[in-house]
């Protein structure tokens, strides 16, 4: 897990090779959503702790099923 700080100052989390941009923030925890969640349909999230210092939980698209339309 890295912590990334863009050019526009805004925080990016880098981790398992994606990047996640902050999405929401609670008292305890901070919910990260993929980079790519419009242009690729990316549904994974990371979720912190409020210190950005551990993972509480991640869901990546193995985590989705996936049906297709007819």
């Amino acid at each position: 897990m890295e912590i990334i700080t863009t050019s526009a100052r805004k925080k990016r989390l880098a981790h398992n090779g994606f990047v996640y941009i902050k999405k929401t923030t609670s008292k305890l925890t901070i919910r990260w959503e993929c980079s790519q969640r419009a242009a690729k349909s990316c549904k994974g999230v990371v979720v912190t702790d409020i210190n950005m210092t551990s993972i509480n939980s991640t869901t990546t698209m193995r985590d989705f099923s996936f049906t297709s339309k007819r």
